[in-house]
């Protein structure tokens, strides 16, 4: 299946973009861009302005935060075709 194919397929099937006709799903699908990213690398940082949000199409990603000790706690483990970073785009405190 091509990218824009398995972009296009789960942004169909996900609630948040069950109210989007086909043109506004077309317009994300155009607009995406293909990312590889390295095990441990940092996508975004908790405070940082949300300028995208990201779909898994292959891997994992570990969600977390930093404890006032300096460990990681983790909030989720995602794998391919969850969307993620959503949140932080609508709100500021997030």
């Amino acid at each position: 299946m091509a990218d824009s194919d398995q972009i296009r397929n789960i942004l169909q099937n996900a609630d948040l973009f069950s109210a989007c006709d086909s043109e506004v799903i077309e317009s994300f699908v155009e607009q995406s861009h293909l990312l590889s990213f390295q095990k441990g690398q940092l996508l975004f940082v908790h405070g940082e302005p949300a300028m995208r949000f990201y779909i898994i199409l292959g891997g994992w990603v570990k969600l977390f935060r930093e404890t006032l000790e300096g460990t990681q706690a983790v909030v989720d483990i995602l794998s391919q075709g969850h969307i993620f970073g959503v949140a932080s785009m609508f709100y500021d405190d997030v």
